[in-house]
């Protein structure tokens, strides 16, 4: 190597990567030795040129090679190989020194090792995820488009060995051997490099395996022809392939072979969505008119490489948008960031293997753009979920390093807009997990402090709750939750105005009641709860009213905290709920604002701490030799309250003396007081209970607490277990009642139906001639029974529809061990067998005659009558159906039922019931003319004043 060279960098001795045609680049590591700068040494010795392109071609491959370091000199492009210093040139060999790069692609991605003597472990297991790749090939057509679009530059021979990864993982062109401008350009280089007809493989040419068909067959090569290329590379990606799609060993005739069986092997790909193999499709066309721009491919990325390359293009230049644009943006990008592997880390073993954002992208290519959104404080609201999501790819030293600075000193420490702490205060956990205890000691306990200092109730309320688990989830000691943490939350407590906060400060502090001494609840917990209920001391002056919530919460803690000193025998717990817990709550008994469960659940905890209390007492009396009575319990030990225990009440069996007697004990002097036990009064009825007694040992129903602050699992379990019970019964009764209601609304119905018909059809509203009254009662005094019409019946003055009636509604009562209805015979029957058997005349309702069956009770009289309507048949010819009908209502069929015959099916060989749902009345009326009725009855009482 040169002089120059070896004394400006410190050079490897062994190549670890090749590059440019046919690999004649080695490329070694190298460091300044003024900056100590790492750089990437390219060198081509002149030996290597001979033996590819034979010695008359050295000197034209050698001025590729120069221009080859003039163009990168020229463009200036992130995504373009940057040169960092002049190039060398000795007498046996070039050298260009460029940044640090890993090698080429075809070294890290196809395994084409070539002319590399010590292959390195990390080139060896060096691998890409499949989204890295597409992304590494976006950057290669963006680097194109610069190339069409601003530097009017076709580059003529892109190929893997000329596409390089950076150390930063960006994939960077280089090989600019054969590119050219654009027609009338100024410069040297305007003339593209083509193939003669009759090319030798030792011709300094592109490769035949990556070059499009109009720059070989033509000799017409375009900006097209970097489309196609670029293809065929992606291509080899997508396929896995160590080797081109179009093998052709510079044989023109393979190539031409190849190039014709392109699209096929296109079509084939049945892996990739059809979106991409369209525009696979239209890239790799023959034709070079047919292929998008890149400038069209690059814009439209998601049709080639998808929606996630598209997203890492656009934080690649978000300094760049506009910030609506990027607030839309990054409102949308947190789904996309979330790993398929939750537990992944980035200095973990395993990574993502194929889809979603692999760690060396996210922390290289995500997580910078965000963090940098982070420092504008209209942005940070925007991008901190994102941020938050990738934290948890991260180990603790990682997020320590990389997240927590720019959080502390752009989110945690500063005045911001309510909506960031809530975010925080949201994955309080998550960062909490991701620090230290320095951290914790120097970030997040101030930041929760701060936040309990808020002026919003939200903050306040989710800083109480991340309060609570710090202590309970043991995530720092008790002195320092009681030095740091207490102090702010029993100021909220005591100044607050609002409610929501008032409230969910006592349950904070009721949950980590627990890990406080006897000493501090009083001194600090019992004060808040009697500040909450201060108030309630003047309601009877002032009227003041508190909510149900508050006042529940207040006596649930109250009952925590009796139960807690309970558990520690603690000998102040006499005291504790004399003095201080039954002033404060005995004056909720009179707030309306308690609905009944609530009640219920008030005086429950009352009688407990009430039972606490007096079994306190009473083991000090027993230990000072006093005699105590029994306490018995009003309640079952398996009920849900069997811990709330008073006396009974034992009525007594005379009314003298007034007053009960009751198990009280009798003040001695050291001797032991007989207990009286009053029995149950012998002659009181068993099936009447004593109403006083009920009303005593009454329990009131149970709910169950929300807050787990009255009862434990056991009693919620029975009080479920009873509640499901009692509402069982309660459906069954009301079932029944129903019932009830129903068939006697029905019988009422039918016995309104039936005098409603009678007073229509035979009550008539004109006075009766004497003449007529005189017809009738001969009918009815001298006719036989078999002969003796129904309709005539009703005039006669033996008949009282009162006392039908009443028979009427007796018989629908009967009971459902009666005999199963007969065939009911309809009053238009015995109508057309009066006009059949009287009159030549058609009858309105043409009908076959029916023979009545002679009845045993006396003519005209009103057993008669009834067995007219009830127990007749219309023809005794005529067997019974053995079908019986059910009707809708489970008894024997009345007089009444028959209210239910259809006129319009008025058939006696058919006796079928209908539902109760058809009746209609009106339809019957409107059978029968009034003025031929009035003539029938007329003729037929002449004619028996004439027969007798």
């Amino acid at each position: 190597m040169g002089n120059q060279l070896e004394k400006d960098y410190t050079i490897g001795e062994k190549p670890f990567a090749t590059g440019g045609p046919f690999c004649l680049w080695r490329i070694h590591n190298g460091t300044h030795r003024q900056t100590r700068e790492e750089v990437s040494v390219f060198c081509c010795a002149f030996k290597d040129i001979e033996a590819v392109y034979g010695r008359n071609n050295l000197q034209t491959v050698i001025n590729y090679f120069k221009n080859e370091s003039l163009m990168l000199q020229k463009l200036r492009h992130p995504l373009i190989l940057s040169p960092q210093q002049q190039f060398f040139e000795t007498k046996t060999m070039l050298a260009m020194i460029t940044e640090p790069i890993l090698g080429s692609l075809n070294n890290l991605v196809f395994r084409n090792h070539q002319n590399i003597p010590d292959v390195s472990p990390m080139m060896k297991n060096y691998r890409l995820t499949k989204l890295e790749l597409k992304y590494g090939m976006c950057q290669v057509m963006e680097a194109l488009t610069f190339c069409h679009q601003n530097a009017k530059l076709t580059h003529a021979g892109l190929h893997p060995n000329n596409i390089y990864i950076t150390t930063d993982g960006h994939w960077k062109i280089s090989g600019f051997h054969f590119s050219f401008t654009a027609l009338g350009s100024t410069e040297t280089n305007s003339a593209p490099t083509l193939f003669k007809r009759n090319f030798q493989k030792r011709d300094f040419l592109p490769s035949l395996d990556y070059t499009a068909p109009e720059y070989v067959l033509e000799q017409n090569p375009c900006n097209s022809s970097d489309i196609f290329s670029f293809t065929l590379i992606y291509l080899q990606i997508l396929l896995e392939k160590s080797h081109s799609i179009l093998e052709s060993d510079q044989d023109i005739n393979a190539y031409t072979n190849n190039v014709s069986r392109l699209h096929e092997v296109v079509k084939n790909i049945n892996k990739l969505p059809q979106e991409i193999r369209e525009s696979l499709l239209s890239s790799c066309s023959l034709k070079h008119q047919e292929r998008p721009t890149s400038h069209f491919l690059l814009s439209n990325c998601e049709l080639l490489f998808g929606n996630e390359v598209r997203a890492l293009r656009y934080l690649a230049s978000m300094e760049l948008r506009e910030p609506v644009k990027k607030a839309q943006f990054l409102s949308t990008l947190a789904p996309m960031l979330k790993a398929p592997k939750p537990q992944q880390l980035i200095n973990g073993v395993e990574d993502i293997p194929d889809e979603g954002f692999s760690n060396s992208i996210v922390f290289s290519k995500i997580l910078p753009p965000l963090l940098n959104e982070c420092k504008d404080l209209k942005m940070l609201l925007h991008a901190l979920p994102n941020v938050l999501v990738l934290s948890e790819r991260m180990t603790v030293k990682e997020f320590s390093k990389q997240v927590l600075p720019t959080l502390s000193k752009f989110a945690l420490m500063q005045s911001t807009p309510a909506k960031i702490p809530l975010k925080i205060l949201e994955s309080f956990n998550l960062m909490w997990n991701k620090t230290t205890d320095e951290d914790h000691r120097l970030c997040l306990i101030p930041f929760l402090i701060r936040c309990l200092d808020s002026k919003f109730p939200e903050i306040q309320n989710e800083a109480m709750k991340r309060c609570e688990e710090c202590l309970n989830e043991e995530r720092m000691t008790y002195d320092d939750f009681k030095s740091t943490l207490l102090p702010p939350i029993e100021l909220i407590c005591h100044n607050t105005n609002n409610q929501s906060v008032r409230i969910n400060g006592i349950v904070c502090l009721g949950k980590i009641l627990p890990h406080f001494e006897t000493s501090v609840i009083s001194a600090t917990i019992i004060p808040i709860l009697e500040s909450s209920l201060a108030p309630l001391y003047g309601a009877e002056r002032s009227g003041a009213q508190l909510s149900a919530p508050l006042l529940i919460t207040c006596v649930g803690v109250y009952l925590k905290i009796s139960k807690l000193l309970q558990k520690r025998n603690d000998p102040g717990l006499t005291k504790i709920i004399a003095c201080r817990i039954m002033p404060s709550i005995s004056p909720i008994a009179v707030q309306t604002s308690l609905n009944v469960d609530q009640f219920t659940k008030y005086l429950k905890a009352m009688k407990t701490m009430i039972e606490m209390m007096e079994m306190i007492r009473y083991d000090e009396y027993r230990k000072a030799g006093s005699t105590v009575p029994d306490m018995p319990q009003l309640i079952p030990q398996d009920s849900p309250t069997s811990a709330i225990t008073s006396p009974p009440f034992n009525p007594p069996q005379t009314f003298n003396p007034p007053t009960p007697q009751f198990n009280q004990p009798t003040p001695t002097f050291n001797q032991p007081t007989p207990v009286t036990t009053v029995k149950k009064p012998q002659t009181q009825d068993p099936k009447k209970p004593n109403v006083i007694q009920n009303i005593l040992n009454e329990v009131p129903a149970n709910v169950v607490d929300q807050n787990n602050l009255f009862m434990d699992e056991q009693e919620k379990e029975n009080l479920l277990r009873i509640q499901e019970e009692e509402e069982e019964l309660r459906r069954e009764e009301e079932r029944l009642r129903k019932e009830e209601e129903e068939r006697q609304r029905i019988q009422r119905e039918n016995a309104k139906l039936f005098d409603s018909l009678m007073d229509k059809h035979w009550g008539g509203d004109d006075e009766e001639s004497p003449k007529e009254k005189k017809m009738s009662s001969s009918v009815f005094s001298s006719q036989p029974a078999a002969t003796k019409p129904v309709t005539s019946a009703v005039n006669s003055g033996e008949i009282h529809l009162d006392q039908m009636a009443a028979r009427m509604k007796f018989a629908d009562s009967d009971s459902e061990d009666d005999e199963p209805p007969k065939p009911v015979v309809t009053n238009n029957d015995r109508r057309r067998s009066s006009e059949t058997k009287i009159s030549p005349r058609k009858s309105p309702i043409s009908q076959p005659v029916v023979e009545l069956a002679p009845s045993k009770p006396e003519p005209g009289s009103l057993d008669s009558i009834l067995n007219k309507f009830a127990d007749d048949s219309d023809d005794e010819d005529t067997p019974q159906p053995t079908t019986t009908y059910q009707p809708a209502i489970s008894k024997p069929l009345s007089p009444t039922s028959f209210l239910h015959h259809d006129s319009e099916n008025d058939d006696d060989a058919s006796p079928v019931i209908p539902q109760r749902s058809t009746y209609n009345f009106p339809s019957r009326k409107s059978n029968v003319v009034e003025d031929d009725f009035d003539a029938l009855l007329s003729r037929h009482a002449a004619d028996s004043d004439d027969e007798y």
